[in-house]
């Protein structure tokens, strides 16, 4: 019986190493298709013997204290937004918009592309 549990954990070991996100249930199913019955507790318990475990995600950082700060502008006319869009007329006839715009003044400029 000792030979049969060496040769199914090396067998969770090779399949921890090759598939590291997959746990025991994972690995039962895997050495399901080559041998036709293996106990399902046998796999856990073996699993849980040999110290094998699915490593955790890594969280995102989340960022602490302000963040992004916004720049305000210095003086006039100092940040600029643009904004590219585009239309279609009703005979098929492509429109080309260029808004630009400044912050502190409130005014928007609209220049007209010609489309080709």
């Amino acid at each position: 019986m000792g030979t049969k549990d060496e040769l199914l954990r090396s067998k969770l070991h090779e399949f921890s190493d090759e598939f590291k996100r997959w746990g025991w249930r994972k690995a039962h199913w895997y050495l399901t298709k080559d041998v036709s019955v293996i106990n399902r507790k046998k796999i856990q318990r073996l699993w849980r013997e040999e110290g094998l475990k699915v490593p955790y995600k890594s969280k995102k950082k989340c960022r602490r204290g302000k963040g992004d700060v916004k720049l305000k502008a210095m003086k006039m006319d100092h940040v600029w937004a643009a904004d590219f869009q585009t239309d279609q007329t009703s005979d098929g006839r492509q429109l080309n918009f260029l808004m630009l715009s400044t912050n502190r003044r409130k005014r928007t400029f609209c220049n007209m592309l010609t489309g080709q």
